[in-house]
């Protein structure tokens, strides 16, 4: 059974019922197993079968598809050459490990000598996209094969090299791990399915073990993860799975949105039944995202019309322009306010984004206007952060001068001319500053505060040695001296909050890498944090927990973390074309020609209307789009893309979706923002307004979008 579940229809509850329905037939619970694409979604199961079903909550397997993988291979993983206890490699382990046989790899196209890994990491990547395939060593070297076979120019032949390139990295890679018994993440779903095709009797165990078997969010799920489901569920009678194809947002991450729409290829006697009705989003927005709905491929030929429980609610869609970026962040800060005002709290409000760099604008911007947000941004360059790595880096890195931050911390501080001559003794006593704190009594020239500030930090580090790991050492000054911990608990304002929350996430970070069999712990976390930041891959780690729940502060977050999540009042600013849907911008190390099913462009491309679609229904009583006219020195005069497919909400009000009848307010206000708010027009009308940009303080005419949205 495949339930085709639609935004706001109640997937999740209806997922929970499925299980209730099947204890109250006396199914045993610990038949029951539940899988789900992320984290956010398993922690959501687990907490409500436990909230609704006590007794049973401990014996229902629930959690991720690697989660349930991994405990496969703790079990059954001898039969395939894999050592116990399971190794798993993450990112940093494997291109530490391909680093130190650089020269055995055969590099040529992707290698960069002054910094190695910085192409590795996207050779590693199509390996793993391969991998979401179930595509091998072998399929990936006859794919390339193939490319140089029908290549005729040069840059085909080029593109073929670099195909064979990876495919020889693949091999080299894939004959490693197994010679070693380890695995990568990928892994965990690819290598219980290799047990299950080649051992029967373990497969027909687990079906034995597992007779009741529920997937949420299968549109997002790999390949891979719906044939370790083909070998658990078999023909199917037991299958019971939740998804939408259109709203499948994560094909850059492998998923699949084939596996919904292919359902019934793969289970031929399967069945489909749609939930019908929205429960979080008032009329308009719901008949918005539907109109989008209709116009994409992925979700086949037939579209569900979802019906709303809410009905029509005033200033439900609010389409705005503004005369440039400046604006336009002051009319989103104005119109945040303005929400608060009639009783919308602020952690109650989203402002949702297609990347991170337009988040960090924002948050300056609304910080700026005096509206607190809820956003980590980049959690290395955060201040309190930083104060931690430098710690770290007086500790590990003798050389990288850290006491200069340190010593401006508060149950540190130490005036400059003071750290001079403190490390004008260390180098002469050839000391390292960690050493020379020893000798903190006795350094000429230092000043007596000075040398309290200095003492402080020696008695905080005096059981720091050379294998202290990162989140130990950390821990230990934090909570167990304290004092450095004091100087962040004050305040209690959102801003206040979010820093105590960075620290939280970055103890975290630092005790998830805490060891280092080769050598110092601290350096190599230092040395990884450094290659995060080069490679842009530190995005992970803005996530906010759920403890932060209770802080009154509009979130900001991409379309894509806001998954699963709803808030009463969501603004979409900096559409337009090349920024959302965003521009597609080629791949660093693409697949040969016919490894994937689709080619990344194409899923970029096919992405852009689910990302849209999914953000507008986040909201469940209002949403608020905008763009501005000018970008750089360019008029934009376009909110969405060329496409007809790629259409904003003010589009598709102009072909003629029915939104219901206008709210009484239905004239044009002019907002305090610079930009133009139009909460209701009974006719479609074209207004010239004007618009005030802060930075200038100029006023320029413009033309209001000519849109319906009520």
């Amino acid at each position: 059974m495949l339930v085709e579940a639609g935004p706001g229809t109640g997937k999740t509850r209806t997922l929970i019922a499925r299980v209730e329905f099947l204890l109250g037939r006396k199914v045993p619970a610990a038949s029951i197993l539940a899988l789900t694409y992320s984290n956010k979604a398993a922690r959501e199961i687990r907490e409500r079968v436990a909230w609704s079903m006590p007794a049973a909550a401990a014996e229902i397997w629930a959690g991720t598809f690697h989660a349930f993988g991994l405990e496969l291979l703790r079990k059954f993983g001898h039969l395939d050459n894999i050592a116990q206890p399971v190794r798993l490699l993450d990112q940093a382990d494997i291109l530490a490990m391909l680093e130190e046989d650089l020269a055995a790899l055969g590099l040529d196209h992707y290698l960069r000598l002054h910094e190695p890994l910085s192409d590795l990491r996207f050779v590693l990547g199509a390996i793993g996209r391969a991998k979401d395939e179930v595509k091998s060593p072998k399929d990936y070297a006859a794919a390339a094969a193939r490319m140089a076979q029908a290549a005729r120019t040069e840059e085909e032949r080029i593109k073929a090299a670099k195909a064979a390139e990876v495919a020889r990295v693949y091999e080299f890679y894939d004959t490693k791990m197994r010679k070693e018994g380890w695995v990568d993440f990928a892994d965990l779903i690819n290598r219980p399915v290799e047990i299950l095709r080649a051992r029967p009797e373990v497969r027909e165990e687990l079906r034995g073990q597992y007779q009741q078997l529920l997937v949420d969010e299968y549109q997002d799920v790999n390949r891979a993860s719906a044939l370790l489901v083909k070998e658990l569920a078999g023909e199917g009678e037991r299958l019971w799975v939740v998804g939408d194809a259109r709203q499948s947002i994560y094909r850059f991450r492998g998923a699949a949105p084939t596996n919904t729409r292919d359902f019934q290829k793969d289970y031929p006697r399967g069945q489909r039944k749609p939930l019908l009705v929205n429960y979080r989003s008032r009329k308009q927005i719901v008949d918005t995202f539907g109109a989008y709905a209709a116009t994409m491929r992925v979700g086949g030929s037939t579209t569900v019309k979802l019906t709303t429980q809410r009905g029509l609610g005033p200033e439900a869609l609010d389409c705005n322009i503004a005369l440039d970026r400046n604006s336009e962040i002051r009319g989103v800060a104005d119109a945040i306010k303005r929400w608060r005002a009639q009783g919308i709290p602020y952690r109650h409000q989203a402002v949702l984004c297609r990347v991170h760099s337009n988040l960090e604008r924002l948050a300056l911007g609304l910080e700026a206007a005096g509206v607190p947000v809820l956003y980590l941004g980049d959690l290395f360059e955060r201040p309190e952060v930083s104060d931690l790595l430098s710690l770290l880096s007086f500790v590990a890195e003798p050389h990288r001068g850290g006491i200069l931050r340190l010593a401006d911390l508060p149950p540190y501080r130490t005036p400059l001319a003071d750290v001079r001559a403190f490390l004008a003794y260390a180098a002469e006593a050839a000391k390292t500053p960690l050493a020379a704190l020893a000798d903190v009594a006795i350094i000429p020239g230092l000043s007596e505060p000075a040398r309290t500030s200095l003492a402080a930090l020696a008695g905080d580090l005096a059981e720091v040695g050379f294998k202290t790991g990162p989140g130990t050492l950390l821990s230990h000054v934090l909570f167990d001296r304290g004092a450095l911990l004091r100087a962040y608990l004050g305040g209690d304002t959102a801003a206040d909050q979010q820093r105590r929350l960075a620290i939280h996430q970055f103890l975290q970070f630092a005790i998830e890498n805490n060891t280092d069999r080769r050598g110092d712990p601290k350096r190599s976390l230092l040395r990884w944090v450094r290659r995060l930041e080069v490679f842009g891959d530190e995005r992970a780690l803005r996530e906010a927990p759920a403890a932060v729940d209770g802080i009154d502060a509009v979130r900001l977050m991409t379309v894509h973390g806001s998954k699963g999540l709803e808030f009463k009042v969501v603004h979409l600013p900096m559409l337009g074309k090349g920024l959302f849907p965003l521009k597609w911008s080629g791949e660093r190390c693409p697949a040969p020609d016919g490894l994937l099913p689709t080619s990344a462009s194409d899923d970029h491309d096919e992405e852009g209307v689910p990302v849209l679609r999914r953000a507008l229904a986040r909201a469940g009583s209002s949403v608020a789009v905008s763009r501005r006219a000018l970008f750089g020195k360019q008029q934009v005069a376009s909110v969405g893309g060329p496409e007809g497919h790629r259409q904003s909400p003010a589009t598709v009000a102009r072909r003629g979706t029915d939104v219901g009848p206008a709210p009484p307010a239905a004239a044009a206000r002019r907002g305090a923002s610079g930009f133009t708010r139009r909460p209701g027009a009974a006719t479609r009308t074209k207004e010239r307004l004007r618009y005030t940009s802060p930075s200038t303080g100029s006023q320029q005419a413009g033309r209001a979008a000519a849109c319906r949205c009520r």
